[in-house]
C-alpha cells in the first residue's frame, strides 16, 4: 500500500467514524430514531445530486477554464520559439527545398483569410513530404544560429507546460537532436556525402515538424488574437521576402 493510498484510507475510516459518533449523539440527545432515519435518508439522496454538481458539472468547468489558461501559456511558449528559433530554421528549411513551390501558395495567405479557409488550408499541407537539400555552408550557418539558441531550447524543455502539448514537444525534441547533431561534428565542411544525407534527413524531420506546429500557432492566433495575426501575416516565413513593414 502506498503512503498516499494509507492517507486516503486513514481519514475514510476517520469521517466515517466521525459521522457514526454523530448520529449516535443525536439518538441519544433527542431519542428519535424517526426523524434520524429521514434526515439520514434525506442526507444519501442529496449525495448523488452531489456527486453531479461537484464531479460533473463544477469540476468539468474549472477543468475547463484551467486547460483554456494552459493553453494560452502554452502558445506564449510557442510564440517565442518561433520568434527565436522556429522561423529562421523555417527560412532555412524554405530556401533549400527544391519542391516549394509546389505547395507555397497554400502556406501564404492574407489578412482577411476566414478560419475555415485557414484550417483548409492546414489540413492540405498537414502531411507533407518534408524535402531539404542543402550544402554544407548552409548547414554550418545553421549550426552556427543552434549553438547560440541551444540555452533558450533547454529553457523551453524545463517548462512544465511544454509536457502537456505532444506534438509541440515532439518538435522540439526534433530541434535538439539537430542540434546535437551539428555540434557534434567537428568540422561539417569535412563530412563524407552519406553523414550529410543523414544530417539532411534530419533537418527534413524539423522542417515537417515546424511546418505543423506553426500552421496550428497561426489557427490560434487567427482566433484569439488577430492583431497578432496581422504580424504573422507579414512576416510569413514561407513568402519570397517577408517585411514587417505595412506598406
Amino acid at each position: 500500500m502506498t503512503e498516499q493510498t494509507r492517507f486516503y484510507t486513514k481519514w475514510g475510516v476517520i469521517l466515517v467514524l466521525l459521522s457514526l459518533t454523530t448520529y449516535t449523539a443525536h439518538y441519544c440527545i433527542f431519542k428519535d430514531a424517526h426523524h434520524l432515519a429521514i434526515f439520514l435518508l434525506e442526507d444519501i439522496a442529496f449525495v448523488f445530486l452531489e456527486v453531479l454538481l461537484v464531479s460533473l458539472i463544477i469540476h468539468r468547468m474549472i477543468e475547463a477554464d484551467a486547460n483554456r489558461s494552459r493553453l494560452e501559456k502554452l502558445n506564449m511558449v510557442i510564440g517565442a520559439f518561433f520568434t527565436q528559433v522556429g522561423n529562421y530554421l523555417l527560412r532555412s528549411c524554405v530556401e533549400n527545398d527544391p519542391e516549394i513551390s509546389q505547395y507555397r501558395d497554400k502556406l501564404i495567405f492574407d489578412q482577411d483569410i476566414s478560419f475555415q479557409e485557414l484550417n483548409k488550408k492546414f489540413k492540405s499541407v498537414k502531411n507533407f513530404d518534408a524535402k531539404v537539400i542543402a550544402d554544407r555552408e548552409t548547414l554550418l550557418d545553421i549550426r552556427s544560429f543552434l549553438m547560440q539558441a541551444k540555452d533558450f531550447q533547454l529553457r523551453l524543455v524545463e517548462n512544465p507546460v511544454i509536457l502537456e502539448h505532444e506534438q509541440f514537444s515532439e518538435l522540439l525534441r526534433s530541434v535538439l537532436h539537430l542540434t546535437e547533431e551539428l555540434i557534434s561534428r567537428m568540422d561539417i565542411r569535412e563530412i563524407p556525402d552519406k553523414d550529410l544525407e543523414h544530417v539532411l534527413n534530419d533537418l527534413a524531420r524539423c522542417y515537417k515538424n515546424l511546418v505543423t506546429e506553426w500552421f496550428r500557432y497561426v489557427l490560434h492566433m487567427q482566433k484569439e488574437y488577430p492583431y497578432l495575426f496581422s504580424f504573422i501575416v507579414r512576416t510569413n516565413p514561407f513568402k519570397t521576402n517577408p517585411c514587417s513593414t505595412i506598406n
